[in-house]
C-alpha cells in the first residue's frame, strides 16, 4: 500500500529519513548523524574556501598598489632621466 505524502512538512521530512536510511541500512539516528557530520563538513569547507578567497583578494590589493607604486618611481626616474637630473644625483654624465 503506498502511504499518501501530504503537504505536512515535519511528516514528509520524516519519511525521507525513513526511506534513506532504510536504503542504506542504517538506523534512522545514525542516518540523521552521518548527515549532520556531513554538513559540518561541508560548512567548513565553505568557511576555509571564504578564507582563501579573501585571502587571496587582500593579495590583490595589496599586489596592484605596489604595481602602481613601481610604475609611478618607474615614471618619475624616467622623468630625471630626461631632463639629465637622474645622472648628476648619481654623478654620471647625463645622456645627449
Amino acid at each position: 500500500m503506498k502511504e499518501r505524502i501530504s503537504s505536512n512538512v515535519p511528516r514528509q521530512t520524516k519519511l525521507r529519513v525513513q526511506k534513506a536510511a532504510k536504503a542504506l541500512g542504517l538506523s534512522e539516528s545514525k542516518f540523521i548523524e552521518q548527515a549532520v557530520a556531513t554538513d559540518l563538513d561541508k560548512l567548513n569547507i565553505r568557511m576555509q574556501t571564504h578564507e582563501a578567497r579573501r585571502q587571496r583578494d587582500c593579495f590583490k590589493a595589496k599586489y596592484k598598489e605596489a604595481q602602481e607604486h613601481l610604475t609611478a618611481a618607474e615614471a618619475k626616474i624616467k622623468a630625471l632621466q630626461e631632463r639629465g637630473l637622474f645622472a648628476r644625483i648619481f654623478n654620471r654624465n647625463p645622456k645627449i
